[in-house]
């Protein structure tokens, strides 16, 4: 497609065509032959002061030969350095040899009004290039006068290019020191500071700083990396993740505050479940869905001020924590991380039809309206209900354990309580009868034989072997009970406790053939079909 150029438009060619810029008397117009070369003409001034729209060059009706008397050598010199330089010169760089030459300038100058969106010293008048001079000879006193804030501004870059700084440790509490004196006064300006106090601590590498001002990013990334591996983390942290980066706030719902527990619960059996929900239908984890991928996005240290640098760094990486890591190559800065600003909508979805399906499971009078319908979504959704329900229905009827190792214990308590309750007769029969113990296994005292017990000759050892681990008693109770007898008597005669025999020969069985051998069924012992044969092997 052609375009009428403006040599052209008149003669109607559809083509651009170089033409002579003519000067009249051929000599370049009063220019010079390399100020000829160059269609470039200063502005003429207007009498206006428009450094407030960004103008570089400053309109005010002062030249060398107007300077007021009482300027000083290094004002003038700044000024004409302004008025003298490239057009080729980027404003950052130029900015920066500027704040050099002057490093070490100080004035004394009643402070004057000063405004400009993008303010150096290119766009001042002299008053105001000697009233910031003025005002920062006080600030590095840490005395902060009341000036405009364009003057604090040049301050900060100069700070940021590290003009009159000794190390990176003196620039970053000369910014914190600024940030402090006027943080009520403009606040915007103290927002911007603080972010390019962020920026320094990362373009300068400061470890202890980056801890202290990422503090807020870190906490978020943790709560990625929580969402990310649920399974590492208690109900309680998921809980708070997942709120934090949740559209809907959960936490705030009625049913929530009536039944904070089962919400808990239920938000971490919805992360287990949507995990299977969005692998099953696009093949990735529902942080994926949430969350996307790590991504590596441009990143521009100072973004907004003027900075400039004569020693550029090559290579850096700047690892705030594992899903936040600053690189630079070849120059150009990178950050990776996860885009998990702001509030996330389709986590917000999932919790708000959670809130839903807990009403409704739980009988709750005010039900919520499902404003995205989805029935694949709502059958997973359903099954984490349900898993929360039985998961508090097992806390609320845990299982009956027996400590086993305990029997001992209640076996010498109910001999206590049994003594105790013995009558003087009693006692005195006891005392001349033999108390059957684990002690008097293999005793040979015709006392020891209880009723039943069939005489074994020496070389018989199947009731009285070494290896046998049951007592005489033990062994005549479970005789008692193969041959239906009265074994109730048995136990009454030897001051036992039913209960306390029945643990008693269950838990050798137990060592013995991993089971109990003796059930009770209608008030009567016998012993399991299974097992008969393993007890007579000891009976």
């Amino acid at each position: 497609m052609f375009y009428n150029s403006p040599m052209s438009f008149y003669s109607g060619e559809k083509y651009y065509r170089d033409t002579p810029i003519d000067f009249g008397d051929g000599s370049g117009h009063g220019r010079s032959a390399s100020e000829a070369a160059w269609d470039y003409v200063r502005p003429a001034s207007t009498g206006r002061d428009t450094s407030g729209f960004g103008s570089l060059l400053s309109t005010e009706k002062e030249s060398s030969d107007s300077f007021p008397p009482d300027t000083p050598d290094e004002i003038r010199a700044l000024w004409k350095e302004c008025r003298s330089e490239s057009v080729f010169l980027l404003r950052n760089e130029s900015f920066y040899r500027q704040a050099l030459m002057m490093k070490d300038f100080k004035d004394a100058y009643e402070p004057v009004p000063y405004s400009a969106h993008f303010p150096v010293f290119a766009n001042m008048k002299i008053s105001q290039m000697r009233s910031y001079f003025s005002f920062r000879r006080e600030a590095r006193r840490s005395v902060f006068l009341k000036v405009s804030p364009a003057y604090i501004y040049v301050y900060v870059y100069e700070i940021l290019c590290g003009i009159g700084i000794r190390d990176d440790r003196q620039a970053y509490d000369m910014l914190e020191e600024l940030a402090d004196a006027y943080k009520n006064e403009y606040p915007a300006l103290y927002e911007d500071i603080c972010r390019w106090m962020k920026d320094y601590a990362v373009y300068h590498g400061m470890q202890d700083e980056i801890d202290s001002f990422f503090e807020k990013e870190k906490i978020s990334d943790k709560n990625i990396e929580i969402i990310f591996y649920p399974e590492k983390y208690d109900k309680e942290k998921i809980f708070e993740a997942v709120c934090e980066f949740s559209a809907y706030k959960i936490d705030r719902s009625v049913f929530y505050r009536k039944y904070p527990d089962t919400v808990k619960i239920a938000v971490v059996k919805t992360v287990d479940v949507m995990n299977d929900y969005y692998q099953s239908l696009c093949k990735r984890s529902f942080f994926e869905y949430c969350f996307g991928l790590m991504k590596q996005n441009p990143y521009r240290p100072f973004n907004g001020a003027v900075f400039y640098s004569p020693d550029k760094i090559g290579q850096a990486e700047i690892r705030i924590d594992p899903v936040r890591v600053f690189r630079c190559r070849e120059g150009i800065w990178t950050l990776s991380s996860y885009n998990a600003a702001g509030k996330n909508k389709a986590l917000g979805n999932v919790l708000r039809k959670l809130d839903r399906q807990l009403r409704i499971a739980y009988g709750f009078s005010r039900e919520l309206k499902d404003n995205s319908p989805d029935p694949l979504m709502d059958i997973y959704i359903k099954k984490a209900v349900e898993a929360t329900k039985q998961e508090e229905y097992i806390a609320e009827h845990p299982p009956i354990e027996v400590d086993l190792s305990k029997l001992e214990e209640i076996r010498s308590d109910a001999d206590v309580i049994r003594d105790a309750l013995l009558t003087e007769e009693e006692r005195d029969v006891r005392s001349n009868e033999e108390v059957f113990t684990p002690e008097s296994v293999g005793g040979s005292h015709p006392k020891a034989k209880a009723p039943f017990e069939e005489e074994k000759s020496p070389d018989n050892t199947s009731a009285n072997a070494s290896d046998n681990p049951f007592t005489e008693t033990e062994i005549c109770f479970l005789r008692l009970i193969s041959q239906k007898g009265d074994w109730r008597a048995f136990l009454k005669e030897k001051h036992i406790m039913e209960g306390v025999m029945v643990d008693a020969v269950n838990a050798k069985f137990l060592d013995i053939i991993g089971d109990s051998a003796i059930e009770e069924c209608n008030g009567e012992m016998s012993i399991i079909p299974d097992y008969e044969d393993d007890v007579r092997g000891y009976i």
